[in-house]
């Protein structure tokens, strides 16, 4: 897998919170996540974070799980169920890409390009608007 579920958890790893159930629900996002950036990869050149040295995105690990008491981003966050992942893309070739086809084939939704500069958020449970592209 490009992004593992040890990339995913990062520094949280080992956290009494990352219970099997919540492991199991990062990997089902994985699993979609997965191949889609091996569909981008055909396409494009994908980069590692040079902090996390992994494709997630962030400064501390904060673009995979996240605390539930996290102040990164939304209070309602799917990153705080494993539920969203952001895709490091430093160049938004990622989410320039992206089509809302593209993501309805892979299962994923992910937050406006405008409101993700730098990161592409992939999430897969779709949000209030249903919509595959949304504004947070």
């Amino acid at each position: 897998m490009l992004i593992t579920v040890n990339d995913y958890f990062g520094p949280r790893w080992g956290n009494a919170l990352v219970t099997p159930e919540v492991v199991a629900r990062a990997t089902l996002l994985l699993e979609k996540v997965d191949p889609l950036l091996r569909f981008c990869k055909l396409h494009m050149d994908l980069h590692q974070n040079p902090r996390t040295k992994t494709y997630v995105s962030g400064w501390s690990g904060d673009g995979g799980w996240r605390l539930p008491d996290s102040e990164t981003g939304v209070a309602k966050s799917k990153h705080k169920i494993a539920a969203a992942v952001d895709v490091y893309d430093p160049q938004n070739e990622i989410d320039d890409f992206l089509t809302d086809e593209i993501l309805a084939e892979f299962g994923l939704y992910r937050e406006h390009p405008l409101r993700t500069n730098t990161w592409c958020h992939l999430q897969d449970i779709a949000p209030g608007s249903r919509k595959r592209t949304f504004w947070p």
